[in-house]
């Protein structure tokens, strides 16, 4: 009983059901808000969630040099002081965060104060929903706190779920804002209580006396580094947001491609997920040397999230009439000449987060400053097709199929080039070992 008891509070398991149940809230999300919202004012929140798209390679960075700081010094014990910096800039950072909040939703003009209100709630909602999941969760791991903090998100999604039910029932995005909210600060401010006294690390509270500008330095180059490997990320998924939003405002094309999105992150999220599994073999095997064995591994979990991938991507070739329709209600604006080029995305997209993972976790830092630079290149192409076609829909869907698979082989090719690195550096060290024995 003992051991089917730990099994079921486990982190393992409790970081599965969190990233279950934020799948389930995505989902409903999108149902909800689509079927209670007239078209115009549902993009003009498609657009709102969206701004968080952008901002999440920053909070990728931050979390991952935490993590990485704090974890050297936490299992190393090569540092027993506080780490005031890392206090002062999330401190900084959410105010950043809170100043967005109240500027941004005056771009969209809105009518009234009720009208800014709910913008700002729902913003605020969606910048710390990113700010939780990929900053503070990668610091609470680095202290080991990861059990503690997966019930406590478990216990925040169940009030996201609550506010949920209350904009279903009463219709008012107002209300939902206010509890969603309400529920993001309250939670923010218990999880950075509880971190701190779980850890000396990290202070509730920087200190002056205890900041230095060479503390300071060292973490910002390691942000800087970790910042190299979330750019590909944000140009090949998250840029064609901000170039739809820029041409076309906030209408039918933007919704259209959000909604492929959606979709397509479910199975981006269970590639991750496997990616992640064998994540820990991989590098190992990179650092000593055997890129072959790592490089088969790598190709069979690719595989495997192609197989998986397989499913959602045949129910959208097939059925996508009906998933949309059910998805989106009366905002149902997806065309039906798209649902192959959608298909061929959700696979894409798929094999793309294993291959990215891998690189930016196999210290290839070469290897991910070409693939960001062509990235970045070829979008700088479909923004131009983009611009040239108009609002049509169905080109747009497809020049950015063709611009997301050509970055998956890209990334495949450097992905193979890092692992035939590593052989080429376990295969000299043993040359260089026999000719030493020879002497």
């Amino acid at each position: 009983m003992n051991a089917i008891a730990r099994l079921l509070t486990s982190f393992a398991l409790l970081h599965a059901l969190n990233t279950a149940i934020n799948l389930v809230y995505t989902l409903a999300q999108l149902v909800v808000l689509a079927r209670l919202l007239e078209p115009a004012r549902y993009a003009e929140i498609v657009v709102l969630l969206s701004i968080s798209v952008y901002l999440q390679p920053f909070d990728q960075s931050l979390g991952r040099a935490n993590y990485i700081v704090l974890r050297r010094d936490r299992v190393g014990a090569s540092a027993s002081e506080p780490r005031h910096e890392i206090s002062a800039i999330f401190l900084t950072y959410t105010l950043f965060l809170l100043i967005l909040c109240v500027t941004i939703p005056f771009s969209l003009k809105p009518p009234n104060l009720q009208s800014y209100a709910e913008d700002f709630l729902i913003l605020a909602s969606g910048l710390f929903m990113n700010s939780w999941a990929y900053n503070l969760q990668s610091t609470a791991w680095a202290v080991d706190f990861e059990r503690s903090f997966s019930i406590i998100s478990l216990l925040r999604r169940l009030v996201h779920f609550a506010a949920l039910a209350a904009l279903y029932v009463t219709g008012s995005l107002l209300v939902f804002g206010l509890i969603a909210a309400a529920a993001v600060a309250v939670f923010q401010i218990f999880a950075l209580v509880r971190l701190s006294r779980h850890s000396t690390l990290l202070p509730l509270w920087p200190s002056l006396q205890g900041l230095s500008w060479a503390g300071l330095a060292e973490h910002f180059r390691q942000v800087f580094t970790s910042f190299l490997s979330a750019m590909s990320e944000l140009i090949v998924l998250n840029f064609p947001y901000l170039l739809i939003t820029i041409l076309f405002g906030a209408g039918p094309v933007i919704v259209v491609f959000d909604s492929m999105m959606k979709v397509a992150r479910f199975g981006m999220a269970g590639a991750r997920a496997l990616a992640e599994i064998n994540l820990s073999k991989i590098t190992r095997l990179i650092i000593l040397g055997d890129g072959a064995v790592a490089q088969r591994r790598a190709l069979l979990v690719i595989g495997l999230c192609l197989c998986a991938a397989l499913v959602p991507a045949a129910a959208i070739a097939t059925e996508g009439r009906a998933i949309f329709g059910l998805l989106l209600g009366p905002n149902d604006v997806v065309p039906s000449s798209i649902f192959s080029f959608i298909a061929v995305v959700i696979l894409a997209t798929a094999a793309y987060q294993p291959i990215i993972l891998y690189l930016s976790y196999g210290n290839s830092q070469d290897k991910i400053r070409i693939f960001t630079l062509l990235c970045g290149l070829g979008a700088l192409g479909l923004a131009a097709g983009t611009a040239y076609v108009g609002n049509s829909v169905e080109q747009i869907v497809a020049m950015y199929t063709v611009y997301c698979c050509a970055c998956v082989a890209l990334g495949m090719s450097q992905m193979l080039q890092m692992f035939r690195a590593a052989s080429d550096i376990n295969t000299t060290m043993g040359v260089t070992g026999a000719l030493d024995n020879g002497k």
